[in-house]
């Protein structure tokens, strides 16, 4: 059965855009030198209503001509319908942990499942330290401590964060869950399953 264990780019997509995300999250979190490493940074240096940097345009426009470029030598490269890497005859017959559809399901859904847990768990840790810092903040202002202060104090401040990170955090499951019940319809209406 050819193509059995085919590693399509999906996975690569998520690692990669979870990875420049990860690092502009951290480096904007701290002096924002680690910034400079992920594009998804470098739209936010341009800083244009305030020192504007036109320059960093280049950064962007010289990674996507790079990567167009780099594009067509890999599609010049390969047989047509091919991958980098060449399909691997698989099992005639799945192990028996791998039948049926909870099997299907966990063999469709557990490089997702690791990364999107590991996503979350990366999540709830940022939030819980920038919840901590909170009132940090206020007290370098005096203005926006007496507003808060008038509004019910850091406490309910910090209560509202986390709300509305607990919401984004189920949105994302949301979507999680929509995107795992698609991959097994895509599997079904294909006929692979």
């Amino acid at each position: 059965m050819v193509g059995a264990d085919r590693v399509d780019a999906r996975p690569a997509r998520g690692i990669a855009l979870g990875a420049a995300f990860a690092v502009r999250a951290v480096g904007d979190a701290g002096n924002g030198v680690l910034s400079w490493f992920s594009p998804l940074g470098w739209c936010l240096q341009i800083r244009p209503f305030a020192e504007e940097r036109w320059w960093v345009l280049l950064l962007l426009a010289t990674l996507g001509t790079g990567a167009t470029l780099l594009a067509y030598q890999l599609l010049r490269t390969r047989d047509l319908g091919a991958g980098l890497l060449a399909d691997r005859p698989g099992p005639a017959v799945a192990r028996g942990d791998l039948s049926g559809p909870v099997g299907l399901a966990w063999r469709l859904q557990r490089g997702s499942l690791i990364a999107w847990t590991t996503g979350f768990a990366l999540y709830g840790l940022l939030i819980g330290g920038a919840v901590t810092s909170i009132g940090g903040m206020l007290d370098d202002s005096g203005t926006l401590s007496d507003v808060v202060t008038a509004l019910g104090g850091s406490a309910d401040l910090e209560k509202s964060f986390i709300a509305y990170a607990v919401t984004m955090l189920a949105a994302a499951a949301g979507a999680y869950s929509v995107s795992a019940v698609l991959r097994l319809h895509e599997q079904e209406s294909t006929g692979r399953a």
